[in-house]
């Protein structure tokens, strides 16, 4: 009798060490989705300044509304191929000050922003989001 009895007691404990290891291992994998998660969408990668003029700013999407703009960089009225900056804006503050700066065709604005490395649906389609935004002296 005493033998059966350790014998049924063995795999109890031997279920109890694997089960041990595969909560410490899916807590683990856990923690790795998490950083990476993380890291791809919610990690600054750069951050800096813009400027320049002819600002588009519009409202976009199906389920999520983001506001979603570009301006050509550089305020001197040089003929030639102009670079174009799209970026995205999440703070409602900074869209309304865009908004207005967007009706003077000729203001020079600087836009401070943040790079992330991917975009994310509800945060807009550029992994550009500006953060501050002020028109600089004519």
């Amino acid at each position: 009798m005493a033998e059966t009895n350790v014998i049924s007691a063995q795999p109890n404990s031997s279920r109890k060490k694997i089960r041990g290891w595969v909560i410490k291992i899916l807590l683990v994998l856990l923690l790795i989705i998490a950083f990476v998660v993380y890291w791809k969408y919610y990690n600054a990668y750069s951050n800096g300044d813009r400027i320049g003029k002819d600002l588009k700013i519009s409202t976009r999407g199906n389920i999520f509304k983001t506001c979603e703009g570009y301006f050509t960089e550089g305020c001197r009225d040089v003929v030639s191929n102009p670079v174009t900056f799209s970026f995205s804006v999440t703070d409602e503050e900074v869209e309304k000050k865009l908004l207005q700066y967007q009706l003077d065709p000729n203001a020079c604005v600087k836009l401070t922003y943040v790079e992330y490395r991917n975009t994310l649906f509800w945060r807009g389609d550029s992994k550009y989001i500006i953060i501050a935004a002020e028109e600089l002296s004519k």
